[in-house]
């Protein structure tokens, strides 16, 4: 079932310090601030582990009050919405669960594993496979 597997990883980062998550916040169930809301690349970043929030198993989400430009939001997220789940410090080692990310995320994947075909140089893969994954961190 996709949301044991959602709640255990979430579970073994951030019982291991600073969480980074990506989100579909088009998903039914999902509340952030208005800016955010009906967008398919929402990172959100968790500093005290599991201290300051509630990681429901049964009702498979997150409970929790996060800071956005200082100001303080009541923020629900479903396991469903959640398609990337890393620590902090090492993005690029996260763990994705494809069954939840967006058809447009996956259309990307897609069209980067076609293109990897393209590269024989193994390290050129390496530097372009970092880069697109940086980008699509950056973006909110």
């Amino acid at each position: 079932m996709v949301e044991n597997r959602t709640y255990e990883l979430l579970k073994s980062h951030f019982e291991n310090g600073k969480t980074l998550i990506m989100i579909d916040s088009s998903k039914e169930g999902v509340v952030l601030p208005t800016n955010l809301m009906d967008t398919k690349r929402v990172k959100l970043s968790f500093k005290n582990g599991l201290k300051d929030f509630d990681l429901n198993e049964s009702k498979a989400e997150i409970k929790v009050c996060l800071s956005f430009k200082g100001e303080p939001f009541s923020c629900t997220i479903p396991f469903d919405s959640i398609y990337y789940v890393a620590m902090a410090d090492e993005v690029l080692d996260g763990d994705f669960i494809r069954e939840n990310a967006p058809i447009e995320i996956l259309n990307d994947l897609q069209e980067f594993e076609d293109m990897t075909k393209l590269f024989d140089d193994e390290d050129a893969l390496i530097e372009t496979l970092a880069r697109l994954l940086m980008d699509q961190l950056s973006v909110q």
